[in-house]
């Protein structure tokens, strides 16, 4: 289901918006009296003007730009109906935030209890420090709303970094929510990550123990010798090397530390293409990775009402699956032109 797109202030939307003649009552009716010739709904931007004494582009703004919270949460839309009497935050010193934008969520699927997602890249899981308002959690809400109505309720089990893509769960009930908390916390769920890597593994099968400490907000780094850090540990498996300079592994996670899978990549000196925390930059005479190149392709785990089975195994997205192939035939290129130049240089 295709999600609405960011709102556009449009010019008729600035005048006063005339009432419905259902909510004027005759004035020479007996029977009007004033409880019935006032509206009890009506547009955010016009309830945020009147409440705190803007005007109605100004509201409008507000509104657009993230900078208004309706009982609790952000809404970006002016043209929303809702009670007079709803609960408004307004903080004009609030950064401007980045607008929902027109896209679908993909579900892979969904029950009265839960839902499977496949998430985009580049996109967070939920609001950061500057207010973002495009984020994996606002999307499923409004997924939510648009199929079902009324307000959702959105449980978040766990979280995959901004320029990582897959199989993402949310819970529709605080229930459900705590008890897949639970069974991920317990790693009873299974999880198998897909990326492309710089360089190669010396050994098919590895297995990284390196404990992880945090140093700092947003940054890990691995536990030195006699340091106490968070145990971690993740099976590495050589799916196909694609170069010398590139490996596509797959990995499969047995703790869920912040920025396991990159931190213990790194430490076989082989980080993920595109890792801009914990990689290296890419050479200029190499292909440029689309992104962060790590994929959260698989996640296995006992439904928490039903009992039943459920296993979500999705394929490496189309941008990786391109410069998988672009690694390929970036190196047989290059060695085709040093064995052009080396039967050069020997005639």
């Amino acid at each position: 289901m295709t999600e609405p797109g960011p709102v556009q202030p449009d010019p008729e939307l600035l005048a006063e918006t005339p009432l419905k003649s259902a909510d004027v009552p005759d004035p020479d009716s007996d029977s009007a009296t004033a409880a019935s010739s006032e509206p009890t709904e009506a547009r955010l931007d016009k309830i945020v003007a009147e409440r705190f004494a803007l005007s109605r582009r100004a509201a409008m703004e507000a509104v657009v730009n993230g900078r208004v919270d309706v009982e609790g949460h952000v809404c970006q839309e002016p043209g929303r109906i809702l009670p007079l009497e709803v609960p408004l935050h307004l903080d004009m010193n609030r950064p401007k935030a980045r607008r929902i934008v027109d896209a679908p969520v993909q579900v892979l699927f969904e029950d009265a209890h839960l839902a499977v997602i496949l998430k985009q890249p580049g996109v967070p899981t939920t609001p950061s420090a500057d207010w973002e308002s495009d984020t994996i959690v606002a999307r499923v809400e409004r997924y939510f709303r648009l199929r079902h109505g009324g307000k959702p309720y959105v449980g978040v089990v766990h979280r995959l970094d901004r320029d990582t893509s897959g199989v993402m769960i949310f819970a529709k009930k605080p229930d459900v929510t705590r008890m897949l908390q639970e069974t991920w916390k317990k790693h009873e769920m299974r999880r198998e990550y897909l990326a492309i890597v710089m360089g190669e593994p010396a050994l098919d099968n590895t297995i990284c123990r390196r404990a992880i400490v945090d140093s700092g907000v947003r940054r890990r780094t691995l536990a030195r010798q006699g340091e106490t850090g968070q145990s971690a540990v993740t099976h590495v498996e050589v799916v196909e090397r694609l170069s010398r300079r590139g490996t596509l592994v797959r990995c499969i996670p047995e703790t869920g530390r912040t920025h396991q899978i990159r931190l213990h990549l790194m430490s076989l000196g082989c980080p993920v293409f595109g890792d801009d925390m914990y990689g290296k930059k890419t050479r200029r005479d190499q292909v440029k990775p689309p992104r962060l190149c790590l994929h959260a392709a698989r996640l296995n785990f006992v439904h928490p009402v039903t009992g039943e089975s459920m296993d979500f195994d999705t394929q490496l997205p189309d941008d990786m699956a391109r410069f998988a192939v672009a690694l390929s035939k970036h190196e047989r290129k290059q060695d085709h032109q040093r064995a052009r130049r080396a039967q050069q240089e020997e005639g």
